[in-house]
Order: C-alpha cells, then sequence, then structure tokens
C-alpha cells in the first residue's frame, strides 16, 4: 500500500492549503525546514488510517494510496472519512489495530537504541518484537510496588488535607452568596452612570467637531498667507526657468560674439580707407579700361642738343680756318656757348628722363597697393555681411527665448526678476500642500460629524465642552469600574454554580478515605499481577515471539546480504538474541557488531513486527528524522537494507530537515525511479532555514529587556534581517512595523514576537491587549493590514523569482515530463530565474535544440501555472505614491478619532516601500 497524493486543505498549524503529488514509489523523501509542515503529512495520513488518533474537527483532506494496481481515496472533513476504490465509494482498508500505529513510525529515539552495551540493546530488541510493550521494565515496576510499606501516618495526612478543603470550599461560598447580594444595587448605579456617559459620548462629538473647524479655520488662515498660484506649482518650475535661463545667456552670448565679429570687420575695412563708392568706380574703370596715366620723359631736347653742337663745330671749324684775329675769339666764345648749350640741354633732359623714370615706378607702386587695399576691403565686405546675418539670427533667438520665458513668468504671475520669487515660492510648496490636505481632511471630518452634533451642542463654545467632557470623564471611570464588579461578582456567582469544587473535594475526601483501605489490598494486586506478566512473558516467547523472530530474521538476512543470521537463545534474565556470522557459523555478541550492522538489525526487528501485524494492506512506513544524525556510512547501510526490504507494495516514507544527496539516495535504494524527492519548502513558499539543519531549542535563559533609549543596540541584539521584497509580509520583521514607537517595539521583541505573522497570531489570540494595552490593538491590526496591503500592491508589475523548487512545482502542475525538467532548469538558470524570460524561450521553441519537440501546449499550461503562482506579471509597476494610496484605501482604515490618526499608517506605507525601493537596488548591483 503506497502513498500516492496528499492533498491538505486544513488541519491545525496549516493556514495554507498545499499538495504532493507522484509519490508512488517505494521510498520519498520529504524535505524541509522545521514547521514546514513534515510532521503534518504523517499525521494526515494516519488521520485517515486511524481516524481515532487525530480527533480534531478542524480537518479537511484528501489521502491517495495505490493498492493492488488500484486507485484507493480516502477524503476526510471534520471527523468523518469517506474511502473510494477507483472511484467507488468504499469500505476502509484493512490495516492493523490503532494500538499498534507507532510500530509504523521510526524516530531518531527508536535507532539511537542501537547504541549501548549488549544487555541493553537486547532489552530493546524484546520490546520492538513485542510490539512496544517492555513486559521485563513491567514485572520490575510491580515488583517495586509490592516491596513498599504505606503507614497509616501519610494516608491520614492526605485525609486531613482533604476535609480542610472541603471546609475551606464551604466558607467561600457562604461569602459568596453574601457579597452576590450587591449586584443589584450596583447596577443601579450602573444605570445612572450610563445616562451620564450618553451625555459625555454626545459631548464628545461635539468636542470633535468644534475641534474639526479649529483646525479647518487655522489651516484657512495659514494658507491665506501663501502666495497665490501655489497651486499652480508642480515645484519643477525653477529647474524649467534655470534651463530657459541658460538657454537665454547662450544665446546672449551668440549674439554678443556676432556684434563682436561685426565691429571687427566694420574696422577692417575703415582701416582700408575705401568706401563702398570707391570699389564700385574702381569696378566700372577696370570695366572701361581706363588706367593710371604714368608719366613719360620729354623728347624735344634732343634736337635742340644735336642743333646747338653742330653749330658749335661749325664755329670752331670757321674759327681755324678763317685767320681772323678778332673774329676769332667771338666764334670761340659762340663755340663755346653753342657746346655749352648743348651740353646743358642733355643734362637737363638726362633729369627730366630720369625724373619721369622714379614717377613711373611710383605710380606702378601705388597701383599694387591700391589692388591689395581693393581685395583687403571686399574681404572685410564679406565679413561684415556675413556677421550681420549671424547677428540677425542670434538676435532673433534671442527674442524668442525672451518671450518664451516672459510667457513662463507671466503663467506664473511673477516679473522678469522672479526667480528669486520663485524658488521661495516652491520651498513653500510643501507646506501649501500639507495644509491643503490638512483642511481637506478636516471639511470631511466635520461634514462626517455635523449630521451626528446636536445642534445645540454644535454652537456651543469650545471651552464649555471641553469643561463639559472633563466633568462627564470622572462618571465613564466610575462605569467602568462598576461594569468589572458586576461582572467579576457575576462570574464568580456563575463560576460557583457551574463549579463543582464542592464536589470534587467531598469525593477526593471519600478518595483517600478509600485509598487508606485499599493500600494493603493494592500490594497483594501487585504480587498477583506479577505473576500474570512472567505467564504473559513465558506465553509470548513461546507463541508471539517466534513469528516476529522469524519475520526479523529473514530481513536481517536480506539487509545483510545474508551474511548475519538473528538467532535467539536463553539465560537467566529471559530470551537474548546472537548474531552468526554464515559464512563461518560463528556467533558473535551484539555489542561486537558494527553500528551500522546494529542500525540494520534493530530495523529488521522492527519491521519483522509490522509485517506480522500486516494482515490486510500494508500502510507506508514513517521515518521521522531517523537519519538526522547518522553519519554517511549509516545512512548508506540503512537505505540498502530499506532498498531491500520494501518490496513493491510498500512504502517508506523519510522526513528530514537535513541537506539531501539525490545520487547518494538513489544509489543506496537502487535507483532514482525508486525514489521521489519532495521539496516541501518550494511546494509551500517557505523561507528556508540558512543550511537546513534543525535548530535546537534549549533551556531559555532570562533575557535583559530591551531598551529604546538605544536604537542600535535593540537592533542589533534583535538580528533584524534586510527587508525582502520576495518573502511574504508576514515573515517580515516586526522592526519595520514598529521603528516610530521603540518602547513599544522593546514589549513586543520581549515577548518573543519577530515577525509580523507571529503579531498577527498574537492579535488574532488576544494576547494584544495585555502587552500593548487596549487602545493599541487597532492600531497593531492596521500595521500588519497596511505592511500586508503594501507587499501585495508591490507585487503588481513585479513577479516573484523563478527558484529551482519553483520551476519543479510548476512543472509538476502543468504536467511537464520528466526528460524536461533538466533543460528547464538549464535555461531557468541561464536567464537568472526570470519566469519571463524562460517562457519567452519557449515560444521561440525550435531555435534552441533543447527544446525541440517541446509542445505548444505544454508550454501554455505552464506559463498559466506560473502566471498563477506570481511568476509572471505584465503589468506596469505602481510607483511610490500609487502604492502607498492603495495600501491604504484597501486596508479600510477609518480614522476613529482626530483625522491625523491616519498619518502613521501613510508613513508606516511610505517607509516600507522605500524600504522595498533599496532592497531592489542593492539586489540590481
Amino acid at each position: 500500500m503506497r502513498l500516492a497524493r496528499v492533498r491538505i486543505a486544513r488541519m491545525p498549524g496549516i493556514d495554507e492549503p498545499f499538495e504532493l503529488a507522484q509519490l508512488d514509489t517505494p521510498h520519498v523523501v520529504i524535505a524541509g525546514p522545521n514547521e514546514a509542515g513534515k510532521t503534518t503529512v504523517r499525521r494526515a495520513v494516519a488521520a485517515v488510517l486511524w481516524p481515532e488518533l487525530v480527533d480534531a474537527a478542524a480537518v479537511d483532506i484528501e489521502i491517495e494510496f495505490r493498492a493492488s494496481g488500484r486507485r484507493l481515496v480516502a477524503r476526510r472533513s471534520g471527523r468523518e472519512v469517506a474511502w473510494f476504490r477507483d472511484g467507488t465509494p468504499s469500505s476502509p482498508p484493512a490495516v492493523p489495530p490503532p494500538r499498534f500505529a507507532p510500530c509504523f513510525q521510526i524516530g531518531v529515539e527508536d535507532l539511537i537504541a542501537a547504541e549501548g552495551d549488549d544487555a541493553r540493546f537486547a532489552a530493546e530488541l524484546r520490546r520492538q518484537m513485542a510490539g512496544g510493550l517492555d513486559l521485563d521494565a513491567a514485572i520490575a515496576a510491580r515488583r517495586e510496588r509490592a516491596r513498599r510499606r504505606v503507614t497509616r501516618l501519610r494516608e491520614a495526612q492526605r485525609l486531613a488535607e482533604a476535609e480542610r478543603e472541603v471546609r475551606r470550599i464551604q466558607a467561600a461560598q457562604r461569602d459568596l452568596a453574601r457579597r452576590a447580594g450587591r449586584i443589584a444595587d450596583l447596577e443601579r448605579q450602573l444605570d445612572r452612570a450610563r445616562r451620564i456617559e450618553r451625555e459625555r459620548e454626545r459631548v464628545a462629538l461635539a468636542v470633535r467637531l468644534a475641534q474639526a473647524r479649529r483646525r479647518h479655520a487655522r489651516a484657512g488662515e495659514e494658507l491665506a498667507s501663501f502666495p497665490s498660484g501655489l497651486d499652480l506649482l508642480s515645484g519643477r518650475e525653477p529647474e524649467q526657468l534655470r534651463r530657459l535661463d541658460a538657454r537665454r545667456d547662450e544665446a546672449r552670448r551668440e549674439r554678443d560674439e556676432a556684434e563682436r565679429r561685426v565691429a571687427d570687420a566694420r574696422e577692417r575695412f575703415a582701416r582700408e580707407g575705401l568706401s563702398r563708392e570707391d570699389l564700385a568706380r574702381i569696378d566700372d574703370d577696370l570695366l572701361s579700361g581706363r588706367g593710371v596715366a604714368v608719366a613719360a620723359a620729354p623728347a624735344w631736347p634732343l634736337p635742340v642738343m644735336l642743333a646747338g653742337a653742330g653749330l658749335g663745330l661749325a664755329l670752331l671749324m670757321l674759327a681755324v680756318v678763317e685767320p681772323w684775329a678778332g673774329w676769332r675769339g667771338a666764334l670761340l666764345a659762340g663755340t663755346a656757348a653753342s657746346l655749352g648749350a648743348a651740353a646743358g640741354a642733355w643734362l637737363a633732359w638726362r633729369r627730366a628722363a630720369r625724373h619721369a623714370a622714379q614717377s613711373a615706378r611710383e605710380h606702378a607702386e601705388r597701383g599694387r597697393d591700391l589692388a591689395a587695399r581693393v581685395v583687403r576691403a571686399r574681404d572685410a565686405l564679406a565679413a561684415i555681411d556675413r556677421a550681420e546675418r549671424e547677428l540677425a539670427v542670434a538676435s532673433r533667438r534671442l527674442g524668442e527665448i525672451e518671450r518664451e520665458r516672459r510667457e513662463f513668468l507671466d503663467a506664473l504671475g511673477l516679473d522678469d526678476a522672479g526667480t528669486r520669487t520663485l524658488a521661495e515660492r516652491v520651498a513653500r510648496l510643501d507646506a501649501y500642500r500639507g495644509l491643503r490636505e490638512e483642511m481637506r481632511l478636516a471639511e470631511r471630518e466635520i461634514a462626517d460629524l455635523e449630521p451626528r452634533v446636536d445642534p445645540a451642542l454644535a454652537q456651543a463654545p469650545a471651552d464649555d465642552l471641553a469643561r463639559r467632557l472633563a466633568e462627564t470623564e470622572e462618571q465613564r471611570e466610575r462605569i467602568e469600574r462598576l461594569v468589572g464588579e458586576i461582572e467579576r461578582l457575576r462570574a464568580e456567582v456563575d463560576g460557583a454554580r457551574r463549579s463543582d469544587a464542592l464536589a470534587r473535594a467531598l469525593a477526593a475526601r471519600d478518595r483517600a478515605r478509600r485509598e487508606l483501605e485499599a493500600r494493603a489490598a493494592d500490594i497483594a494486586r501487585a504480587r498477583i499481577e506479577i505473576a500474570i506478566l512472567e505467564h504473559l512473558r513465558e506465553r509470548h516467547a513461546r507463541d508471539a515471539l517466534p513469528p516476529a523472530l522469524e519475520q526479523a530474521r529473514r530481513m536481517f538476512a536480506r539487509i545483510t546480504d545474508h551474511r548475519w543470521r538473528l538467532d535467539l537463545v536463553r539465560d537467566d534474565g529471559g530470551p537474548g538474541f546472537v548474531a552468526v556470522d554464515v559464512a563461518r557459523g560463528v556467533p558473535c555478541p551484539l555489542d561486537r557488531l558494527s553500528t551500522g550492522t546494529r542500525m540494520q538489525l534493530l530495523l529488521a526487528v522492527r519491521l519483522g513486527f509490522v509485517a506480522t501485524l500486516a494482515g490486510g494492506e500494508r500502510p507506508p512506513i514513517f521515518f521521522d528524522e531517523a537519519l538526522a544524525h547518522a553519519d554517511p556510512r549509516r545512512v548508506g547501510a540503512i537505505l540498502e537494507g530499506l532498498a531491500r526490504v520494501v518490496a513493491d507494495d510498500w512504502q517508506a516514507v523519510h522526513l528530514t530537515c537535513h541537506a539531501i544527496d539525490p545520487g547518494r539516495w538513489a544509489e543506496a535504494s537502487g535507483g532514482s525511479e525508486r525514489v521521489r524527492f519532495v521539496d516541501l519548502a518550494a511546494q509551500r513558499r517557505l523561507a528556508r532555514h540558512a543550511d537546513n539543519e534543525p535548530i535546537g531549542l534549549g533551556p531559555a535563559a532570562p533575557a535583559e529587556p530591551f531598551d529604546p533609549a538605544d536604537p542600535e543596540a535593540m537592533f542589533r541584539r534583535a538580528g533584524v534581517p534586510p527587508l525582502d521584497p520576495d518573502q511574504p509580509p508576514r515573515r517580515w520583521h516586526v522592526w519595520y512595523l514598529l521603528e516610530d514607537d521603540l518602547p513599544l517595539l522593546a514589549q513586543v521583541l520581549g515577548a518573543g514576537i519577530e515577525t509580523v505573522g507571529q503579531l498577527e497570531a498574537l492579535i488574532d489570540a488576544g494576547g494584544a491587549e495585555a502587552l500593548a494595552g487596549p487602545g493599541r490593538v487597532a492600531d497593531l491590526r492596521s500595521r500588519c493590514a497596511v505592511a500586508g496591503k503594501v507587499a501585495a500592491a508591490w507585487r503588481i508589475g513585479r513577479p516573484a523569482p523563478l527558484s529551482p523548487g519553483d520551476l519543479e512545482a510548476a512543472c509538476d502542475e502543468a504536467g511537464v515530463a520528466g526528460r524536461w525538467r533538466e533543460p528547464l532548469e538549464e535555461i531557468r538558470s541561464e536567464v537568472d530565474g526570470d519566469a519571463a524570460a524562460l517562457c519567452a524561450r519557449l515560444e521561440r521553441g525550435g531555435r534552441d535544440p533543447r527544446l525541440r519537440r517541446f509542445r505548444a501546449e505544454t508550454a501554455e499550461r505552464l506559463a498559466e501555472v506560473l502566471e498563477a503562482r506570481g511568476h509572471l506579471d505584465d503589468r506596469e509597476p505602481l510607483a511610490g505614491d500609487e502604492i502607498v494610496a492603495a495600501a491604504i484605501a484597501a486596508a479600510g482604515h477609518r480614522a476613529p478619532g482626530a483625522a491625523g490618526t491616519i498619518a502613521p499608517l501613510v508613513r508606516l506605507a511610505r517607509a516600507l516601500v522605500e524600504r522595498l525601493e533599496r532592497a531592489v537596488a542593492v539586489t540590481d548591483r
């Protein structure tokens, strides 16, 4: 009979339903941290096989078995169990009686019995073969009783104490009857006080209305001191104005640069000494062919010079030929004059020629200079034109920016010098909005209270209302005292009426008398019981022991590969055992066997006895942390033994909180197909312990109280972990809910409350009032509700990462075949747990050779399961303010008093959102 499926919708200690499927293998290993529900699974199986062992009405479970190839389902709701075989109503299977149910559970203490000496181990074997009944211990206990001698003095003391208790109860009842007569008078006083209390409630409503009106008026007065137009601001205006000013300054720099370039070009043009008209005229002269005249040397002095020279030569010859002395002198003088005139003309011509050449050179130099000036002047004109165009563009852009800036300031009601004013307004924007919000809340409270307040009281002065309220406060305290006293008296009277204390005291007195008389008979009875138990021990050794021993011998032989045999021997202490080495035929005392063999032997004895009990169906046998403290060699020995003993129609279920080595279990159990591993923490989406080690609970030492005056020391001592966005809010530390109220936080931590879930459980159990006071329970409940709603709103658009356990559970639910599990896990690791990326890979299908022939409908089912489990969410994440608003609205908070009582919850929601955002930022880095 194998366990195939477990569905637990409700059981004591289970707040969320879960299901374990595909368990139909010879070995099932269910691993998970403490408090994960491993023991609950075992109790659920026992609850349908032996319903009377789990007497709890809050049970809703369905267990499926495989027995002889047929499907056997048990459904239990409350205390009723219905069985179905292959879908048809059926009777329960034939299992051993309930008194033998513990035989199908092997725990740590059962295998620890393998340690110790030979006598202890043999005694444990005899107890196991007797179904857990230690006949030797029972006989020894009764022999101890038979040796006792009870004196009459002890019994007489008990009788005297019982008589004194009877007299005390009778006196207490008489006093209670006297005090019960005051109830009627107290009730009349209570009626009068309640009439005054009703007046107090009316006055309290009027006081709240007056306070709300004062807050509204005060907020209105403060708002009047703010400049107009603040409602138009968003807070980003200074930055916008700074950007406009930066653009304007840049445009001004561009305009100034263009003006400088225009001035430089105009200065260059002026340095050339030419006007635009001169350049135009020069262009016209060049076009008409006119040039600049150049002076030429005179042509006339050469003929004159030649004529003078010739005349001078003629006169000279005449003077020589003619010997006239008088004329000779005259002729010589004329000749000299003629030659002198010729020479002077020649010199004059030479000077004129040189002057003309000099003038020509000067004119050529001036022409070249003029041409260079013309070129420079034209370049300067072109530069002027370019600079003027750039100046026009820069001036136009500056004008547009100035116009945009004026329009921006006009829209805000500011002038050109409004930068500082705008900054001052934005700095006061938060205060303005806070006053607006306070005014809005006050208006809402006024609208809520005005219909409920007596009109006469609504117009009364606030001071008069406060005085009347103070006068009625004393009556309120008096009502509390009266109610408490009346309830206490009624409870005492009712308790006394229903109490059987007197009857029990009388019965105790009678019982003491009977015990005094029966003590002597008890000694004789103990002697008779000793004789009966000795007879039962002999009969068990003769009739019941051999079948169980034979089963144990067969299983021990199978576990040890038939290398050892268990034999029964007898000595003075009763039946004993010896292990025989079959190969050598040599007996070996039990205390000389190896530890692993001793554990195998003890296991064989237990299973042998269970086999004798299973006359019909064999229920699964549970190993609850049975291998927790064993070394790998011992674990291997036990698993190998179980692999040989557990047949196809039987099953072993191992419950452990330690790390699992699947390969070692599969190897020792006979193959991976014979073992089913279940990660219970992943199935139930619970947080794991650091290393899955059991958490020991030693004796609690007296703890020092937390000091609210030293928050850092409180934080370190409490060991507050970082806020994990992937954890459910019930696993968040209470520090994040109560860090604004350190005295209350110190009380909560001092009471051992560390998580929000613990705090919620404390509130639901009614223990929060004693811890925090009656006025804080509603606040604590609201804080827990806000934390839950913040977590729910935060999860929108932020899917949870996909862990290997999450993927395994989703594949199980979607019916993904086992051969796809390894490729899917590889892809999950490659995409770092991103379920959306994993589904995108599945949609592409054949592009990844690992996913060829992965069916589209299977991919769709897996995507639906991942979305249902919160790993896929294509919605847009909410912003921080949206999360706060959604959390406050969804928590359904209604401020019972002043409107400001909602402010702590808003601050709490914002603080939680900021911590979640920081946690995500740290994770991203």
